[in-house]
């Protein structure tokens, strides 16, 4: 999937999701669109191309949307638009690239109870939680829990190993590991450079649990 398409599909959930009730009265979405466009940056430059595909969408199904865009390459940009008062009317903001710009919008967004979206920052947010704030990459960390609670109802029947390298498992397994602990689930680890015979030593006493 091309990042056009890939954004267009993004946009498409978010502004529909917001959108269900502007349809039924007709008016229009208002969006924000901050982005350092004039640095010709391909990402950058392929979002908001992705957007305007996005738009073209959802126009077909009957949804209108405003765009406002603006040039923001640094903080100081990002703090002269909030300033400006130009967003006040908007539903939702997309944009922001530096932890510095995210909470100047987040702050503002907050404030005026405006929905935000962060579109490529995968890094921690600063600042108080919002529910009006969504993260499209958040820290890997953050989807843990669900990973986990996904990984022990899908394999609540089976007998789980963990091959691991020499060093010790990836964050992701040692959460899952952590979370079976908690829940009195069983497992086995197994290092990835086990010699054949303890690995077929292995593989014979997990099968004598296999129920026939």
């Amino acid at each position: 999937m091309t990042h056009n398409m890939y954004w267009k599909r993004i946009l498409s959930v978010i502004i529909i999701g917001l959108g269900l009730t502007f349809v039924q009265t007709g008016k229009a979405i208002e969006v924000g669109l901050m982005l350092p466009l004039s640095g010709n940056i391909q990402r950058y430059v392929e979002f908001y191309e992705g957007m305007l595909m996005g738009l073209f969408r959802l126009k077909k199904k009957g949804v209108s949307v405003t765009l406002r865009v603006y040039d923001v390459s640094n903080t100081s940009d990002a703090e002269d638009v909030v300033h400006s008062g130009e967003l006040n009317d908007c539903h939702l903001i997309i944009g922001g690239t530096s932890n510095d710009q995210i909470s100047v919008i987040g702050r503002y967004a907050d404030r005026r109870g405006i929905n935000y979206v962060v579109p490529f920052s995968s890094g921690k947010i600063a600042g108080k939680a919002s529910a009006n704030l969504f993260q499209i990459n958040p820290p890997q960390e953050y989807i843990y829990p669900y990973v986990a609670r996904a990984f022990m109802q899908r394999f609540a029947d089976r007998s789980v190993v963990f091959v691991t390298g020499r060093d010790e498992p990836d964050a992701c397994a040692s959460y899952i590991m952590a979370e079976m602990d908690k829940a009195g689930r069983t497992y086995s680890k197994l290092a990835a450079d086990t010699g054949q015979g303890e690995l077929v030593k292995m593989l014979h006493a997990l099968l004598a649990l296999i129920p026939n």
